[in-house]
């Protein structure tokens, strides 16, 4: 949880959607929350993206863009989209250079599993990690976003309204 306080890296990344996403599409607009996970295969990531997939309805009333960024190429994570019914974006990082350029990934190179939250500056307010119980921490991750309001889409010098 060391990237409290720092910028998101500016990610280039192949999505789900079959479109290739930008940090700077979002960064001056809109806050952010990127899961990262280590595969969307496994058991635990499939719980954590349904349970997020679940509450986009609370994300969207946030005027939050959720994405998720895994250690998957772009063909498996537009296949695990369709095939689980994902309804945001899920971003390809086989290399996990997003996860490393942030600072959270273990000593083998494999992602942490947790959320981190930005505001609308791209600058990291806040960072949930992953228990075992992905609901909970789904829930936990829309508490805290609700928490800050206003000051993820606002910093306090008003830089995000220039």
């Amino acid at each position: 949880m060391d990237a409290v306080g720092s910028r998101i890296p500016d990610f280039r990344a192949p999505a789900s959607t079959g479109q290739t996403l930008e940090a700077s599409s979002f960064v001056g607009s809109l806050p952010m929350v990127l899961m990262l996970m280590p595969d969307p295969i496994c058991e635990e990531s499939r719980s954590q993206l349904h349970a997020a997939n679940h509450r986009l309805a609370d994300f969207a009333s946030e005027r939050v863009q959720l994405l998720a960024v895994t250690r998957s190429t772009a063909g498996e994570v537009r296949r695990c989209a369709a095939e689980e019914g994902i309804d945001f974006p899920l971003l390809a990082d086989p290399a996990s250079d997003l996860s490393r350029a942030i600072g959270e990934v273990e000593l083998d190179g494999t992602p942490i599993r947790i959320s981190l939250i930005t505001n609308a500056l791209g600058t990291i307010v806040d960072a949930v990690a992953a228990g075992d119980d992905m609901a909970a921490h789904v829930d936990e991750v829309i508490t805290r976003v609700r928490d800050l309001g206003d000051a993820l889409r606002l910093d306090p010098q008003g830089l995000a309204d220039r």
